[in-house]
């Protein structure tokens, strides 16, 4: 799918930022910031990492971590504090740790919103 396909790494970025004159410390921020939208820590952004990032969606990867987690009775503090150390924000997990109690494991369904190839991303149990 070409929504998904290319990779940024911190190495683009700073290649990127260096032009822009910036003090090392700034420029070593931005970057650090930029590489947290690699939600499965490979060391590159993709655009599927930074699309999921930007639209505070939650890869399947982590929802099912989340069932898995609840299930072993984990407190919702120690998930919702890994969620948001990952990047996850505390009111998205709130809501979906909320949903996978109520009606068990979560999945990401894409559906395709119009012939733009916009998606909508809903969750479904």
């Amino acid at each position: 799918d070409r929504l998904y396909k290319g990779m940024i790494t911190a190495t683009n970025v700073r290649k990127i930022l260096a032009q822009e004159d910036l003090q090392q410390n700034v420029l070593d921020a931005m970057v650090e910031d930029f590489m947290e939208n690699d939600l499965d820590e490979d060391g590159f952004v993709s655009y599927k990492d930074f699309y999921e990032a930007k639209m505070q969606r939650i890869p399947q990867e982590w929802l099912s971590w989340i069932y898995e987690n609840i299930e072993r009775s984990v407190p919702e503090s120690i998930i919702l504090d890994v969620l948001e150390g990952n990047g996850i924000s505390r009111e998205l997990g709130e809501r979906i740790i909320l949903l996978t109690k109520e009606n068990g494991p979560q999945y990401v369904r894409k559906n395709y919103a119009d012939q733009s190839r916009t998606y909508v991303h809903t969750f479904k149990s």
